[in-house]
Parts: structure tokens; sequence; C-alpha cells
């Protein structure tokens, strides 16, 4: 028995964060940064359509000891095996038509070479979600938040699974909404304080599009009148199973904070933190 304590003693936690591009990512990470220090690491490859196999993100760990939190754009489930290490995947998701306009703003103004910078600051709205449609990466924009769950193209699996997107939805150690990030990292807290002792993801918004409307329906509203309704129905049809898991997301938050005895008070403690930061 003694034995067997000292072996969990020298377990080392890692906390893994999927990084979904304009999810409210940057946001946590602030929070991960202040919290981990020198214990935070990012590990994104060199193009944007980069992904990190498993094993190499288990090769990343093995290598670098003193990581105690890891974030990147670039990795897809299932986290690996890491020995005499547990790893905590932490995911956020965003309403798919939502996150479509912000990513077509933020392309607009960034400063970059990439073909979405270049036909986002070329076309209008519209015309650049066909241009995404018709000849861009339709996954960034198309059931991407099932993508990250459950393909790998470097593995040629390219069509989402929607069973198993649900069932790790479910599994991640956090599943949060960025429309109710507040929330979602309060409760984050709760779930996460028993492999890290203390733990405080107070933060403050980072990368927000200036001028961003304060509301989920009315960016919606903004969205649907950008793009046009007929479009927009289009984007939706495609989108089915990210809608889906956006919804149980939401709902998964919901329950687990009704599940906390001090949900409220909890909610509120963090809300105080993230003031103070200001």
């Amino acid at each position: 028995m003694l034995g067997r304590k000292k072996e969990v003693a020298t377990r080392r936690n890692v906390l893994v964060h999927f990084h979904i591009f304009k999810n409210g990512g940057t946001t946590f990470d602030y929070a991960l940064k202040r919290e981990f220090g020198k214990g935070f690491a990012e590990y994104d490859g060199n193009q944007a359509s980069s992904v990190h196999l498993p094993e190499e993100i288990a090769a990343y760990l093995v290598k670098r000891p003193k990581v105690r939190a890891l974030s990147s754009h670039h990795l897809r489930f299932p986290l690996p095996e890491v020995e005499k290490s547990s790893l905590f995947g932490v995911v956020f998701l965003r309403h798919p038509l939502d996150r479509m306009h912000s990513i077509y703003k933020y392309e607009r103004k960034q400063k970059s070479e990439s073909p979405g910078s270049k036909h986002a600051k070329k076309y209008s709205f519209p015309d650049y979600v066909q241009w995404r449609l018709d000849r861009g990466r339709v996954n960034l924009l198309c059931n991407y938040h099932a993508s990250v769950l459950t393909c790998n193209p470097r593995e040629a699996r390219r069509v989402p699974d929607a069973e198993l997107a649900r069932t790790r939805l479910k599994e991640v150690a956090v599943c949060g909404t960025v429309d109710q990030l507040e929330a979602s990292l309060a409760l984050a807290e709760q779930q996460l304080a028993p492999h890290f002792s203390g733990i405080n993801l107070a933060t403050t918004p980072q990368n927000v599009t200036v001028g961003r409307k304060p509301t989920l329906q009315e960016r919606m509203n903004e969205a649907e009148k950008a793009c046009g309704s007929e479009l927009f129905a289009d984007v939706a049809a495609r989108n089915e199973l990210d809608l889906d898991l956006y919804a149980l997301a939401g709902r998964l938050l919901q329950e687990r904070l009704h599940g906390l005895a001090d949900g409220e008070r909890c909610l509120e403690a963090y809300r105080k933190r993230c003031g103070q930061l200001a």
C-alpha cells in the first residue's frame, strides 16, 4: 500500500488545451500562462493546416517533464497515454455560425499572406463564405468541432464520426462554450482542483474583435444579415453535427454547474477574481 501511494504521488498531471481557432482559446491561454508560468507550453506546427498525432503529443511531453499545461491549435483526439502522467483534456465549443463571422472579421484584419486572410480582405462576407465552401478548407466552417474531436487528416480520417464526437465531448475533463466562458471556467476550476491544487483560471478577454456584439443572439442576427438568409441557411445545414455538439456542450455545462453544491457562489467568486485583473 505504501508503495502504491508513492507511485500515485509521482504521477505528473498535465492539462491539455485543444485550442480551436476563434473559440476563446487565447483568453484561456492567458490564464494558463499566468497560473503555470514556465510550466505552460504552446505546441503548434509551422502551417495553419498542421496536425499533431497523439504519439507526437506524448513524445513532446516526455521530453519536457516540467510542462504541466499544454495548448495547441493542431492537436487531435484522442489524448495519448504518457508514462507516469495523467492528461486532462480541455475543449471549448462555439456556435458554428457565430464562429464563421468571427473568422471572417479576424482574417480581414490579420497581417498575413495566408489564402484565408487574402480572400477575407478581397471579398465581402458572403463571397468569402462561398469561397470557403467551394475552394477553401471546407471543414474550417463546416462541422469543424466534430473534425477536431474525431478526424485526423494525416491518417486519412476525414469524415467526422457523430457518435464518437458526442462520446468524447462527454468524457473530456473540461467541456465549455464560448458564449458562457465565465461559467465554463468557474466550473473548470472545480473539476480540475483535485488534480491541480488551488488552480486559478481567472482571466480577461484577449484577441476580441472590436465592436463585437455582447450577446450570441445579436451576433447571430448580425451574421445572418451580413451573409444573406439563403447562404446562412446553407451553412447551417452543413453544420448539423456541430450544432448538435454545441447544444450538447451547453447542456453538459448547465447540468454540471447545477450539480455543484455551491455553483452560484463559485461563479460569483470567479467573476470577482476576473474583475480584479482588469
